[in-house]
């Protein structure tokens, strides 16, 4: 309707015919949503726990979860903390070095070793 009512207005020089329909469309577009007004939350939905258990809850509680905790016992406590600050701190080798004020590359085989120890466990 807005394109018939103002059709005179139209100006070849200024642009071309698509780019004043889209221009309307536009401009029609922003009044609807500027006449409609933003979406105001009144209140925040309140705080709720996860009812699902974490990954490593649901691990421990498997029959997966008790071999590994089982062979990990069975490594020697450098290993095993070394291991577990990377796979469930998500401590990467740099920060590991770090923290254990050790060589990267010792990290390194302590991590090769301990996953070695544990494959060696975990296969029947």
């Amino acid at each position: 309707m807005q394109v018939w009512q103002q059709a005179a207005r139209f100006d070849p020089a200024r642009g071309s015919g698509e780019a004043w329909l889209v221009s309307l469309a536009r401009y029609r577009a922003l009044d609807i949503v500027r006449r409609r007004g933003r979406e105001v939350l009144t209140e925040e939905p309140p705080e709720q726990a996860d009812p699902a258990p974490d990954a490593l809850a649901r691990l421990a509680q498997s029959a997966e979860g008790a071999a590994l905790q089982r062979c990990l016992d069975r490594l020697d406590p450098e290993r095993r903390s070394v291991i577990l600050l990377a796979f469930v701190q998500g401590l990467s080798h740099t920060d590991l070095a770090t923290r254990l004020d050790a060589p990267l590359g010792t990290v390194k085989s302590w991590i090769r070793r301990g996953l070695a120890a544990l494959r060696a466990c975990l296969e029947p």
